[in-house]
C-alpha cells in the first residue's frame, strides 16, 4: 500500500511540471456574504449588484454547495492558508499566529516556480510566508489613508483602501515577472467588495479567469 502511494505521489508530481500551470488571483473579502453577491440570484440581486464578481462566476466557477466550518476574520485566512481546521493551526482567534510546523499553499507554490504577492488586509500576529513580496495593513486597517509594512518597509498612501489595495495590485500585474506563473492574493476590509474595480480583471490573462 505504501508503495502504491509512493508511486501516485511521484505520478501527481511529475504531472503538475507537465502541464501548464494557473495564474492564481485570490481576492479575499471580509463581511461579504453570498446573498450580497448578484451572481447567486437570491432575493437581495436586485440590491445588491455585483458586476464585477458575476464577471468572475461566469467566466470561471461558481462554488453553489459549501460549508464554513469557522467564519471569524483570523481563523478563516488561517484555514485557507494551511487547509487545516482552527485547532491543528493554532488560530482560535482573532489575531491569532499560525503554527510554525503548518503548512501555508504560498509557499508550495513559490517552491514550484511561481511569483508570489500579497496586499491589503492581514490580521494575524505571524508574518506572511511563501510571498515574495508583501504589503499588509495593521489589524483591520484602516478605511481612508492605509498604513502598510511589510517586505517593502513603511509606508502610506492616500486614498479609500479598497481602491489603494487594487491599484497596488494592479501596478503589480503589470510590472510582474512574464515568464512565470503568479499568485496574486488581494485581502480588503469590511465592506469593501462593490467598489472593487472591473479594469483589475482586465489585467488577468482569460486563459487565468477560467482556470
Amino acid at each position: 500500500m505504501k508503495q502504491a502511494l509512493g508511486f501516485l505521489s511521484l505520478l501527481l508530481g511529475f504531472n503538475l511540471f507537465c502541464i501548464a500551470r494557473p495564474n492564481i488571483v485570490v481576492v479575499f473579502v471580509d463581511d461579504h456574504a453570498f446573498e450580497a453577491i448578484s451572481a447567486y440570484g437570491t432575493y437581495l440581486k436586485g440590491y445588491a449588484k455585483t458586476p464585477t464578481i458575476d464577471r468572475l462566476a461566469d467566466e470561471g466557477m461558481r462554488f453553489d454547495n459549501f460549508v464554513c466550518a469557522n467564519s471569524i476574520c483570523s481563523p478563516s485566512r488561517a484555514s485557507i492558508l494551511t487547509g487545516q481546521y482552527s485547532h491543528r493551526n493554532g488560530v482560535l482567534g482573532l489575531n491569532g499566529y499560525i503554527n510554525d510546523n503548518s503548512p501555508q499553499y504560498p509557499e508550495q507554490l513559490k517552491e514550484v516556480g511561481y511569483e508570489t504577492f500579497l496586499v491589503g488586509k492581514w490580521h494575524l500576529k505571524s508574518l506572511p510566508k511563501g510571498y515574495d513580496k508583501y504589503m499588509v495593513v495593521k489589524g483591520q486597517g484602516r478605511y481612508f489613508d492605509p498604513t502598510f509594512t511589510g517586505s517593502e518597509g513603511t509606508w502610506k498612501r492616500k486614498g479609500y483602501s479598497t481602491d489603494v489595495y487594487t491599484d497596488i495590485a494592479m501596478d503589480w500585474l503589470k510590472e510582474r515577472d512574464k515568464e512565470k506563473p503568479f499568485l496574486l492574493s488581494l485581502k480588503t476590509p469590511t465592506s469593501a467588495a462593490t467598489p472593487l474595480k472591473s479594469k483589475f480583471l482586465s489585467l488577468i490573462p482569460i486563459r487565468s479567469r477560467s482556470s
